[in-house]
């Protein structure tokens, strides 16, 4: 997980594998917005690539 600050709302991602073999992605993309996911049904398979960026 990444977050923009410790304060509560503040802007994050996740990526995640569970133990079933779903992908997920999780984000809060504004500052006290609401959070979104995407996931991938069990099974799938995917490759992980980390991009950094600086701001």
């Amino acid at each position: 997980m990444i977050r923009e600050t410790l304060a509560a709302g503040s802007k994050y991602a996740i990526a995640a594998m569970t133990p079933g073999g779903s992908f997920l992605f999780q984000y809060r993309a504004a500052t006290d917005g609401a959070a979104a996911q995407i996931a991938s049904s069990a099974g799938a398979e995917y490759e992980a690539c980390c991009v950094t960026k600086t701001m």
